[in-house]
């Protein structure tokens, strides 16, 4: 008897939000109006705009419980709200 978790190949599938962090760090290479490369403020949107398109998909049916703060709880399972890109985001800020 083994008391210890089978151990299986991980899915090939993003759900840390990656993949959308590879899209910002590449926009943050882009020329900027008054500077050599975008800052922040500029690039900030493309996490709206990935949120508003993930929750207008189908994909937004599965769902985990996620809490944010002592006031707010949600159930999402939107890679934008891992623990992962919180700390890329507050790393890039």
């Amino acid at each position: 008897m083994c008391f210890l978790p089978v151990m299986r190949s991980f899915a090939l599938e993003d759900k840390r939000g990656i993949e959308l962090t590879v899209g910002i760090l590449l926009r943050f290479l882009d020329k900027g109006r008054h500077q050599s490369t975008l800052q922040f403020d500029q690039v900030k949107n493309l996490r709206s705009a990935y949120l508003n398109c993930w929750y207008t998909s189908k994909v937004t049916l599965t769902t985990c419980v996620m809490v944010r703060n002592t006031r707010m709880t949600d159930v999402t399972s939107c890679p934008l709200f891992s623990l992962w890109f919180e700390w890329f985001i507050v790393g890039i800020h």
